[in-house]
C-alpha cells in the first residue's frame, strides 16, 4: 500500500509531499517506508530555512505516527488474543 500526502497549512511558504510505502513481509511483519519532498519558492537564505523547518517537523510527524501504528497494532493483537481465549 501506497500513501501520499501534501501539506495544506503554509503552503504558500513550502511544500512538502510525503509518500509513506508499506511492505508486507510475511504474516508478522511489515516494513514502512517514508520519502519526503520539501521545497519553498521563497529566494536566499530564507528558503534553506524554511526548508529545514519543513523537514524538522516532517521528521517529528514520521515518529509520531510511528508509535501510533506501534501502539495501534499491538492493541489490535491484544484484542485478537483475548478474543481466541474464549
Amino acid at each position: 500500500m501506497i500513501v501520499t500526502t501534501k501539506n495544506l497549512s503554509h503552503a504558500k511558504l513550502m511544500l512538502i509531499e510525503e509518500t509513506q510505502k508499506f511492505i508486507k513481509k510475511d504474516d508478522a511483519n511489515t516494513t514502512m517506508v517514508t520519502k519526503a519532498r520539501i521545497t519553498s519558492n521563497l529566494w536566499g537564505p530564507l528558503c534553506s530555512r524554511i526548508e529545514s523547518i519543513g523537514l524538522k517537523k516532517m521528521r517529528e510527524g514520521t515518529k509520531n505516527v510511528r508509535y501510533l501504528i506501534i501502539f495501534f497494532f499491538s492493541i489490535k493483537n491484544i484484542l485478537k488474543n483475548d478474543i481466541n481465549h474464549f
